[in-house]
């Protein structure tokens, strides 16, 4: 089970949020899904060691959850993010 500090590598930004989710500090690939405040899954995928962008252009303006699973979470990590319109 990852430490606290281990946990603290793994940084979402920026939030809120316009149209790209960028993931930075994972160790190994790592799975993760958006959920809306209903708990359904808006986006899915995949993301590769170190650095990733995950576009929410598609989605709502809302607030949403993303889960990591994987690299430092052996069990799900999860930040709340604030999907703002661009522009």
């Amino acid at each position: 089970r990852p430490s606290p500090k281990e946990r603290e590598v793994l940084r979402t930004y920026p939030n809120p949020v316009g149209d790209v989710l960028h993931v930075d500090g994972l160790q190994a690939p790592a799975s993760y899904k958006l959920l809306n405040i209903v708990g359904s899954v808006m986006k899915e995928g995949v993301m590769s060691m170190g650095s990733n962008s995950i576009s929410v252009k598609a989605l709502p303006v809302g607030v949403y959850v993303i889960e990591v699973r994987g690299a430092v979470c052996e069990e799900n990590c999860k930040g709340v993010i604030l999907r703002r319109g661009s522009g």
